[in-house]
């Protein structure tokens, strides 16, 4: 291989990235191409066609997990990316050396299951699913291993359960809408026959763990039931736990009835190789898959002997639940239940918390503070520390708006008012005008529409201004001011204003410009501290 030969080669790299989604095989794609280049092995060679694919190395290696894919591909990949490193500026080698030793440390857990040194958690379980990439490289066959998070919020005048979804497209794949609905009715059928309790519609929020992906199909319908069924028992606060026994894998589509489908020969196939190089230890798959899932772990094992997966086959749901080595339905002591109960009563509270105080503990309340913001389908979902919703507005953007820019020009968090509680702007809501801000229970404390006139020699514009987004927050005049900007409903001209946090009200310069405004930043210049709006020379 020459030069030539190298930007041949780098020009196919560049089409096949520009059409793969993939950041895993992105990842590996860089590294087959870097490591012709330093078979080369001339320095000269080596820096002029690494550097240009450093940034992507870094972005792709923060998606990268070791389970799920066979060992030597990890440890080749680990290899040619420490050989990348001298490359890299200082602010990228250190975000590549703290996931180099993520991975590594992965590596290390894999190479114990697969040798049979690792003992499993059976009292902490977890249960996850296989996905399965689609892409056009026929090189890379290997899944992915994808966790669900469920919650719950929105029940005040529902009548009907709606389904959202992290990450998706704005039209939930068909099948996929399906098995929510099949999981469902399955998990509210189920609660019916050890509680009395009406289970009111909801806004279900299913968000996927991982986010490699938008995700389709439905075989992820016994993940997605038992969640479903674990999230409802702990929401309603039932005598009875759900308690997950071991870390296990599912795959297969369920209907209403608990009954679990076959995902094809060739996809379990696929996915017990998943399953195989995991971090997991049970694979519970339809009972019509298990003779193709088992012929695959004989197949792995000829490798690696001692690595024990065990594939369990189920026709129906209620096998699961009946086995209790996989999922553990339960009564709590009632004792225990019952002393939970009491605390949830305001009195009680009150009474134990002044008991505990004189016995020199500390009772923590709640958290309730606003610190992070998700955006799904229609909604900006406001979090807490815990990654908890706390709350949620509703957004007019459509979703595929919502990755056509920076997620965080539509929102902020900041504590206006120095009480220790973080407020939250926002803008493109539902209900209300175009700049709003709520404190920390979600409740309005003001909205604003800026109305102007702006004129030039021979056009002038007067009306309505909607903000698109926002730039930053800023100190000034003994103010904590949002700058934002604005675009006038029906033409071109765009303003960034600077708006008083605690009243909503603006104040200052207007910054106009003839054209559409997508986004800005703000910078110290001069390095004094102050930062500046560049062109007009104003301290901000």
């Amino acid at each position: 291989m020459n030069i030539f030969t190298v930007e041949e080669e780098r020009q196919k790299l560049l089409v096949s990235l520009s059409n793969e989604k993939s950041p895993r095989i992105i990842l590996f794609e860089i590294c087959a191409f870097s490591n012709k280049v330093f078979n080369l092995n001339e320095q000269n060679i080596h820096a002029a066609f690494i550097p240009e694919f450093i940034k992507d190395i870094k972005i792709a290696l923060e998606n990268f997990t070791a389970f799920g894919i066979k060992l030597q591909l990890s440890k080749n990949l680990i290899h040619i990316v420490e050989k990348v490193l001298p490359f890299a500026n200082p602010e990228d080698t250190t975000s590549i050396k703290i996931n180099l030793q993520r991975i590594k440390n992965e590596i290390g857990i894999l190479n114990n299951i697969l040798s049979g040194n690792f003992n499993f958690n059976d009292e902490n379980g977890i249960i996850s699913f296989p996905v399965i990439e689609q892409t056009e490289n026929v090189n890379y066959d290997n899944g992915l291993l994808e966790e669900l998070i469920i919650s719950f919020g929105g029940t005040k005048n529902k009548n009907k359960t709606e389904f959202i979804l992290s990450p998706s497209l704005p039209n939930i794949d068909e099948k996929l809408y399906n098995q929510l609905n099949n999981s469902w009715q399955f998990a509210v059928n189920f609660l019916s026959t050890i509680t009395k309790r009406k289970i009111p519609h909801f806004d279900v929020y299913v968000r996927f763990k991982n986010k490699f992906g938008i995700y389709e199909g439905n075989s992820l319908g016994t993940a997605l039931t038992i969640g479903f069924i674990q999230q409802l028992i702990i929401y309603f606060d039932l005598l009875e736990i759900c308690k997950i026994k071991s870390s296990i894998l599912t795959t297969g589509s369920v209907n209403e009835q608990g009954d679990i489908f076959s995902v094809s020969k060739n996809i379990i196939e696929q996915k017990t190789k998943v399953a195989f190089y995991s971090n997991t230890q049970k694979f519970v798959v339809a009972e019509a898959d298990k003779i193709f899932a088992k012929n695959i772990v004989k197949q792995e094992q000829k490798k690696y002997p001692n690595r024990n997966l065990e594939i369990i086959g189920v026709s129906n749901l209620n096998e699961i639940f009946n086995r209790r080595d996989i999922i553990e339905i339960k009564k709590q002591n009632p004792i225990s239940w019952g002393s939970k109960k009491v605390l949830k009563n305001k009195i009680a509270v009150t009474s134990l918390a002044a008991l505990l105080t004189i016995l020199g503990f500390i009772y923590f309340d709640k958290d309730v503070n606003p610190v992070s913001v998700e955006i799904v389908k229609d909604a900006f979902l406001v979090k807490n520390s815990k990654n908890e919703i706390l709350w949620k507005k509703e957004t007019v953007l459509l979703e595929a708006q919502q990755y056509g820019f920076a997620p965080y020009n539509f929102y902020r968090i900041l504590d206006v008012d120095n009480d220790g509680k973080n407020e939250v702007i926002f803008v493109h809501l539902n209900n209300y005008k175009s700049l709003a801000l709520f404190n920390y229970k979600g409740e309005l404390k003001w909205d604003y529409n800026h109305k102007d006139s702006v004129e030039t020699s021979y056009e002038k514009f007067i009306g309505n201004f909607y903000f698109n987004g926002i730039i930053d927050t800023v100190h000034s005049d003994n103010k904590i001011a949002i700058l934002a900007y604005c675009q006038h409903q029906n033409y071109y001209p765009n303003g960034i204003l600077k708006i008083d946090c605690k009243t909503g009200k603006p104040f200052g310069d207007i910054l106009w410009h003839p054209g559409g405004i997508t986004g800005a930043v703000l910078h110290d210049l001069n390095n004094d501290g102050k930062k500046k709006r560049n062109c007009s020379k104003r301290n901000f």
